[in-house]
């Protein structure tokens, strides 16, 4: 990614920040945050063409009523929002998702800026071989706040994350692995409690099937590009990756917060590696 793009991309998130911090209290903004790699997009593309409702991204935004995406940590001024909603999935997919995404993702036909960054943070001698390298990267994920020139902001990591957002409290939290099992019953449950004025099946399951995996992609769900923003369109893609080793290591940085948001009932989870 050149460094034209970065600037812009950098000029984008400034004047939304600046836009939904100063403007809040007057237009009734949609707040949809998630810890990257949880469906934020996907599910702020199904609420935009469910509700034809305004949902800028990449690109600078004007001052009206819509979706707001991004990996916002609570702040006061977004307890002004219309709606707040917090997305969250299985940490263990978060972080084989992750991976991906830092070391290999492509955008416009080049590696992201992540990418360049993170292999150099690494060094790892086989990126394809993630059984073997996801334990470090992992506890690097855990444990390593990136310097201020390359994120001026940071959203923390995964535990940190969403424990903010549990203390602060949201109008709803929508899970990744619901929406992928049932979208069309979850999105008619969340706009039906939250958008009920405007609320219409057909429109939603019109939504549903344009924004589905195989619609986006033209893959079915489990073929994978490793490229790709959406790269297999899974759950529990972790059984695949995880050793022993990387299980360890995620239950000690976050099995407590796996446990407090459902996934698992106790760390027995574990013994299947």
């Amino acid at each position: 990614m050149g460094y034209f793009n970065i600037l812009k991309r950098k000029l984008y998130h400034a004047q939304r920040y600046g836009m939904l911090s100063l403007a809040s209290r007057m237009i009734p903004f949609v707040l949809v945050t998630e810890y990257p790699r949880s469906g934020g997009s996907w599910f702020c593309e199904l609420l935009s063409t469910s509700l034809d409702m305004y949902f800028p991204r990449h690109s600078f935004q004007r001052f009206k009523p819509g979706i707001y995406h991004g990996h916002y940590l609570p702040a006061g001024y977004m307890k002004n929002m219309h709606k707040r909603f917090l997305i969250i999935r299985d940490g263990r997919d978060v972080m084989v998702s992750n991976y991906y995404k830092n070391l290999f993702q492509r955008g416009n036909g080049d590696f992201t800026r992540d990418v360049y960054f993170y292999r150099r943070l690494f060094g790892f001698h086989d990126l394809d071989d993630i059984r073997s390298n996801l334990p470090r990267f992992m506890e690097v994920m855990f444990t390593f706040k990136p310097p201020i020139y390359y994120r001026l902001t940071w959203e923390g990591n995964w535990v940190s994350f969403n424990e903010a957002w549990l203390r602060e409290g949201i109008d709803e939290i929508i899970r990744y692995e619901d929406l992928h099992r049932d979208t069309h019953g979850v999105m008619c449950g969340i706009i039906g409690h939250h958008f009920d004025e405007r609320f219409s099946d057909k429109k939603i399951s019109e939504s549903v099937e344009m924004n589905s995996f195989k619609a986006k992609t033209g893959r079915d769900p489990g073929s994978s590009d490793n490229h790709s923003h959406a790269r297999k369109g899974i759950v529990g893609d972790y059984r695949n990756h995880f050793t022993r080793e990387s299980a360890e290591i995620f239950n000690h940085h976050a099995g407590h917060l796996l446990i407090q948001l459902g996934y698992e009932k106790d760390d027995t989870w574990m013994n299947q590696f």
